[in-house]
């Protein structure tokens, strides 16, 4: 089962939604995080139980993205390679 997103920049598939960001066709910058759990949790909440490969799928793309915002607000002149 795949967690749908609706946010003002896109809607749809919540695996999508990374493979989008990641090819740079949604700017992760109007992509709100906070309301894409939101939107989890009250899809949590409606199927009156919890699956763990929901879950994890769920923590895997939003902790990527989550890690592809937090990068792209450090100014470039900070990022390192290791």
């Amino acid at each position: 089962m795949s967690f749908s997103v609706r946010t003002k920049a896109y809607s749809g598939p919540f695996d999508l939604l990374l493979q989008l960001v990641s090819r740079q066709k949604v700017a992760i910058g109007s992509i709100s995080i906070a309301k894409v759990a939101d939107q989890y949790l009250s899809e949590v909440e409606a199927m009156g139980g919890f699956d763990l490969e929901v879950a994890s799928d769920f923590l895997l793309v939003a902790s990527t993205l989550l890690d592809m915002k937090a990068a792209a607000l450090v100014p470039s002149s900070v990022h390192t390679h290791a």
